[in-house]
This record gives C-alpha cells, structure tokens and sequence, in this order.
C-alpha cells in the first residue's frame, strides 16, 4: 500500500514531471474549459510540469504512468462519479517517493468521496481535516490568520458570505489563510506535507471586470508542493522540453560603426558584430531580424551598404535566423 509523500519508497530513473489533472466532464465539458487550464496549467508549466487531464465523468483508470506523475489536482464544485478506478490506479506501487503530492482546489471532493484508508492519506498530505460540516459564512466573519508573504498576491482577499467546508489544519499542516464565523476557525489555505489545499475564494477571486486574480502565489504554492527546485526545469509546452526563447533584432543601426576598443583596430558595423558573435555562434537560438532595405541599396544607405547587405545575407543564410517586418 502506498503512501502519500514518502521518501524512498521506489526510486524512479527519471524525475516526475506530471501533474494529473482531475475534472468532472458533465460541469465542465472540456480540458480547456476547467479552472485547471484558464488558470494553474501556465504556472505548472513553468514549473516543469505538463498537465494531463482525466475526466472523472468517464470512468476508467488516468491515462498516465504513475512513475511520471509528481501531482495529482482537482478543482471540482460538487461530488463527481467514476472513483473506482481512481482508487484502484491510486494503489499501484509505481509511484516515485511512494506516491504522488495531492492538491485539492474548491470542493474536497473526490478525495473525501473515496475509500476511508485513501481519503484519510490524502487528506494527511495536504495537511488538513475536516469536520463534514457545512459552515454558513456571512458579514460577521473575520479574516483571523493569513500568511503575509503568500496571500494577497494579485489582489488583496475578501471574505464571500456563502457555504464553506469545515476545514482545519493539521499540526503538519501551514495555515495561509483563517478566517473565524461564529466561532468556527475555518482554513482557506494550507501547505501540507505532501500538498495543499485551497478554498476557492483563496485561490481566485473575480474582480469587477471579470478578470481573475490570484489571491494566494500560485508560483510559490506550487512551487513548495512540488519540491522540485534543485532539478532542471524543462519547459513541458516546447518540442523538445527547452524553454522557450526567441530574439527579434529590429532593423535602427544596422549600419552604425561599433566603437574600436584598441588602437588599429578595424571599424566594425553593428550588424557584423551581430551575425559574428550572436548569429553564427548560437545556432540553437531562433531569432528573427529586420532589415531596412534602404540600408542596403548605395544609393540610400552610403557607402557602407555594400557591407551591410554582405552581412544581412550570412545572417539570413543561417537556418535559424526568419526575417521579419518592421
């Protein structure tokens, strides 16, 4: 039987870089429709992780090698179908470090929907408990704990009068955000030891444009979950998992005369100094680059254009190099 953020549990030749993500297809119909996507998928990418997505909704086991997965997130708002199997794919022994973090955004569920034994490692994870209350939370409530450097990110949080969950950390847990209601404490926020959970008011708020901000720091809640600081970071949305990079030279100076740093030394213009020491040297970097066609005609651009034109024609020889309009 796994457990949820053990240590040496099985050691995988390779590091986890995915992050699980669980919605419910009958609430919101596609990947790209979930809170998931719209809002946590750019700052797991950053992290190094891609996002696979796995409709409760449908059934059947995630499509995903446990070994590679790291996270396992949900965002839902009610009680979502099709667990079995969740279960029964929770309960392989292929996890690294035992088994994988646990995020739990908006509704507790489906984790407090599963078996008693995995539903209490997965709660212990994110560092929480709960009473199975539903707590009324009006004007009278009070914002009695918050974690000044992880909270108020985007925007600062406002207490929302609705229903929440009676949620509370653990010992393990770290409290971000508390508020107290008719002398309830009630946890928005928490870091566990193998997770996180955040109440979806102290997550995202809207404000009155219907822009979304992030009230806690995604970056660094995810980041602390994930505990991957001292690996590589790939970039999970690029071809060949490098970070995306990309140089547009616009075309003003491309005849100007660099200054000589020794005496004797010959004139150089500023677009040979390109091409010589970052075109041809770096040919893994793509990069576009604006010419002035003036420039490289006698009549308009001098008697340096021969020049110019000579090394605007080696920087668009190289394969890497799209010329560009400005």
């Amino acid at each position: 039987m796994f457990i949820f953020g053990a240590t040496g549990a099985f050691a995988c030749s390779a590091v986890p870089r995915t992050t699980l993500a669980l919605y419910d297809g009958t609430r919101e119909a596609e990947p790209r429709d979930t809170r998931i996507h719209r809002h946590a998928e750019l700052v797991l990418n950053h992290l190094g992780q891609r996002v696979i997505y796995h409709d409760l909704s449908q059934g059947g086991a995630p499509p995903v090698d446990p070994a590679e997965v790291r996270l396992v997130l949900s965002w839902l708002d009610e009680p979502a179908e099709g667990l079995a199997d969740l279960d029964g794919w929770l309960a392989q022994e292929a996890f690294c470090d035992g088994g994988p973090r646990i995020v739990a955004m908006g509704s507790l569920s489906p984790w407090t929907d599963l078996p008693p034994a995995t539903a209490q490692r997965a709660l212990q994870a994110m560092g929480i408990a709960t009473d199975g209350v539903v707590h009324a939370v009006g004007a009278s409530a009070q914002v009695s704990g918050r974690d000044a450097a992880l909270t108020d990110h985007e925007a600062d949080y406002l207490i929302l009068p609705d229903e929440y969950a009676g949620v509370t950390a653990t010992p393990a847990g770290r409290s971000l955000l508390q508020l107290t209601s008719q002398g309830s404490v009630i946890d928005l926020a928490v870091l566990g030891p193998a997770g996180g959970y955040l109440q979806d008011g102290a997550a995202v708020q809207m404000d009155a444009q219907g822009q979304a901000a992030w009230i806690t720091d995604p970056f660094a809640v995810f980041g602390q979950v994930l505990d991957q600081d001292a690996v590589p970071r790939p970039d999970p949305t690029t071809r060949h998992g490098l970070r995306s990079f990309f140089v547009t030279v616009a075309p003003e100076g491309w005849l100007d005369v660099m200054p000589t740093r020794s005496f004797g030394e010959p004139e150089r213009l500023a677009s040979e100094v390109l091409v010589e020491r970052l075109v041809e040297p770096f040919a893994d970097l793509p990069m576009s680059v604006a010419v002035l066609a003036g420039d490289l005609l006698p009549g308009l651009g001098g008697p340096l254009a021969d020049r110019g034109r000579q090394a605007a024609s080696r920087a668009f020889a190289a394969p890497h190099v799209q010329g560009a309009v400005q």
